[in-house]
């Protein structure tokens, strides 16, 4: 946690026991402002063990830097309270409005595939491609949407997320034998690794993908050492792999899917 020391209290020995329980250095020793100092920049995740070593309690914390300044400001007379409230209430609504900016920014970014694109933006993909299948009517699809946006944010440059609508996309739909929602699919080099379905939590995406991502990594491997072998991406024409499988979480039956082996051949 940031923390600054208040230099009115600051009782200015040479030895400060603060300043030697700081596991970062973040203290230095102001001669002639006779008061020690404490870069907060340096602080970041630490759990303060210097708060427990000043004599004087002149030592004071805040959540983030922005609190420090506010603090740094409030000793120095420059801010009433409630220009720090006034403050410290727009400086929430920035955070609020820049969070949701950034949550739209990573929805946008989300490749919606459509019969068109199917070809370009999954199947000859370079990176591997992992595709929600969802509807607007399906709850689950709902809930598991910002989880699948976080991960795409968090995995970028790693995995190629897609959203692909069912309702709108009947024949991509058909053609991959979706007959759940939500639906999660991995592609990789023209072919679909595996699947799950059911609206899994952030901890079981990670898990899943991981594991499904090693078994790429493993076809990357095999398709870089084979002798003669063209890049898996290249395929000449996709085959037909199997259903994805089931997995942990809610999910909600797709109006009209036919359950058969799913086919990346487009009618």
């Amino acid at each position: 946690m940031p923390v600054l020391v208040n230099p009115k209290v600051c009782l200015d020995r040479a030895h400060c026991y603060a300043a030697a329980a700081c596991p970062y250095g973040a203290f230095s020793h102001n001669v002639e402002a006779k008061t020690w100092e404490i870069d907060a920049t340096i602080c970041g995740d630490c759990p303060g063990p210097c708060l427990n070593f000043c004599d004087a309690y002149a030592l004071r914390w805040g959540d983030n830097l922005f609190e420090i300044d506010l603090l740094k400001q409030q000793l120095a007379g420059t801010l009433t309270a409630e220009q720090i409230a006034e403050q410290r209430a727009a400086h929430v609504e920035e955070e609020r409005a820049r969070l949701e900016a950034e949550e739209h920014a990573v929805a946008a970014a989300l490749v919606t595939i459509t019969r068109e694109n199917f070809q370009s933006e999954v199947l000859d993909a370079e990176l591997p491609v992992l595709m929600d299948c969802w509807a607007a009517w399906c709850g689950p699809c709902k809930v598991f949407a910002p989880t699948f946006e976080d991960y795409a944010a968090r995995h970028a440059g790693e995995v190629k997320c897609v959203k692909l609508n069912t309702d709108e996309q009947p024949a991509v739909a058909r053609s991959l034998g979706i007959t759940a929602l939500p639906t999660l699919v991995l592609f990789y080099g023209g072919q679909i690794v595996d699947g799950a379905q059911g609206a899994l939590s952030s901890q079981q995406l990670e898990s899943w993908a991981a594991s499904r991502l090693a078994v790429v990594q493993q076809m990357m491997g095999q398709a870089a050492t084979a002798p003669g072998a063209k890049p898996a991406n290249k395929a000449a024409a996709p085959p037909r792999p199997p259903a994805p499988a089931a997995s942990n979480g809610p999910a909600s039956n797709s109006q009209g899917a036919k359950k058969q082996a799913p086919k990346l051949y487009l009618p």
